[in-house]
């Protein structure tokens, strides 16, 4: 069996979502590398494939779902897929996305971009887009088809105009927020970070409508600091642009919205 498992973030983040890591196993795969792996309870298997580092100390492992890949998709394939289901491409490996957003999440997807766009692209800062928008992201210079990894950002923010074209964007966005659900949690805080610092993305921020709190992770030196946290009674700056301070509170104040 080949085991494919990612990183996430430290306990205390699973903590404060009322989880706890309830097993640990140290495997071996078959190339020899030691895996520690630990399930957490309340989050059901991602669909996460490919393998990460290992062994980093003070970090927390989860195993993710234990498939053989025999395919690499590229984006040149993802676009002839005739289906009206929306999919991410993970290094080539095609993971279906939710279904429709739920209300909370889409109420604070509007109000967090609707916000963002009054206070950047008026000002000709750069330009804010919401899901569903595709962004490629190349390793290299390949061709658009060739590209492995396309994913859709709830709410992202890019000052390069020439990144722009009719498919979306090509390279890293700026600015990415992605908020927080039950069936793309694990994703955000896992595989998807270590895309975002891989690629570049210089801020990376997870809005939580459980816990009300926003998490920023800011690239230094091609890697993600550790994790601030803030809550709602706070109004964070964005490191781009210092002068525009999130109002969580009135991101977050739908709160009779089903989840």
């Amino acid at each position: 069996m080949i085991v494919f498992w990612v990183k996430v973030v430290p306990p205390a983040v699973f903590a404060a979502r009322g989880l706890a890591a309830i097993q640990c196993v140290e495997t071996v795969s078959p190339k020899g590398l030691r895996i520690l792996s630990a399930s957490i309870a309340g989050y059901s298997p991602a669909i996460l494939f490919f393998p990460f580092r290992i062994n980093k100390p003070g970090v927390t492992w989860r195993m993710g779902v234990a498939r053989k890949i025999e395919h690499v998709y590229t984006y040149g394939e993802y676009l002839q897929w005739n289906d009206d289901e929306r999919w991410e491409l993970y290094e080539g490996v095609p993971v279906l996305m939710s279904p429709a957003p739920t209300p909370r999440h889409q109420g604070i997807s509007m109000a967090l971009a609707g916000f963002l766009a009054g206070k950047i692209s008026s000002k000709s800062k750069g330009r804010v887009f919401a899901a569903p928008f595709y962004v490629r992201l190349p390793e290299s210079n390949e061709a658009d088809e060739d590209i492995l990894t396309v994913v859709q950002p709830d709410v992202l923010i890019t000052c390069d105009k020439s990144k722009l074209d009719r498919h979306g964007l090509r390279g890293a966005p700026d600015v990415v927020f992605e908020i927080l659900s039950a069936s793309t949690g694990s994703r955000d805080i896992g595989i998807k970070r270590d895309i975002y610092e891989k690629h570049g993305v210089r801020e990376y921020w997870i809005l939580d409508p459980v816990t009300k709190t926003a998490m920023l992770y800011t690239l230094c030196d091609g890697t993600y600091d550790k994790a601030t946290v803030y809550t709602v009674e706070e109004g964070p700056p964005l490191k781009l642009f210092p002068e525009i301070l999130l109002p969580l509170s009135e991101i977050f104040y739908d709160d009779d919205l089903p989840e």
